[in-house]
């Protein structure tokens, strides 16, 4: 006489384990919906895109926003003073003059910058525009690179300024720019003839 055993499923092949997981982690999900074999193939692609699309985007969301420089001016300011004092400078805020959502004001008697704001107010870019004495505006940038990149050393300002071609004398700006990325923070150098020195700060995703 034969008999038959039943086998017991195991907890790791229930549908509910299946469905937990490609609630919480999509990928292992995946794996437990087609070894299980649970459904048809059309039905198994379908909710494979479904998890797909679930998983990956949150993480496009994220990486589509730009994070601002600053959240708002106050902590442009407070990032202004403390690099300020770590530098050793003399630059001053003055002349502040909003309109629509951009905010300007001097740091130099020469120097201009210009703040471009979302809706609201956070600091997306900064731009500083700037004139005369070539020791002014390379003490500007010394300090916008160090208010935007806290984490690095005088010696690493330095580096970027190197990077930029503020030192390199046969480089005509008036022709071309330079561009360079520092811890997920653009910078670009370039020259106008009518404007000056225009130095440009953003967030990079």
């Amino acid at each position: 006489m034969r008999v038959e055993v039943s086998r017991k499923t195991r907890y790791f092949e229930r549908a509910w384990f299946m469905w937990l997981w490609l609630i919480i982690l999509p990928p292992l999900g995946l794996i437990l919906l087609w070894r299980q074999g649970r459904f048809s193939k059309p039905k198994r692609i379908i909710i494979s895109i479904i998890a797909v699309a679930y998983f990956l985007l949150p993480i496009i969301a994220v990486n589509a926003v730009t994070l601002p420089l600053f959240k708002n001016h106050s902590e442009l300011v407070s990032a202004f003073n403390q690099t300020k004092k770590e530098l050793n400078l003399s630059n001053e805020i003055t002349e502040i003059s909003k309109d629509s959502n951009v905010e300007s004001f001097k740091i130099d008697k020469d120097v201009t910058l210009i703040e471009n704001l979302d809706d609201s107010n956070q600091i997306h870019e900064l731009i500083m525009i700037g004139q005369g004495e070539g020791i002014n505006i390379i003490t500007s940038l010394a300090l916008l690179i160090g208010m935007t990149n806290p984490e690095i050393s005088k010696d690493e300002i330095g580096d970027v300024l190197k990077d930029l071609k503020v030192f390199d004398k046969d480089f005509e700006y008036n022709k071309n720019e330079t561009e360079i990325e520092l811890n997920k923070v653009r910078y670009n150098l370039k020259y106008d003839q009518t404007k000056g020195v225009i130095f440009s700060v953003s967030k990079v995703n």
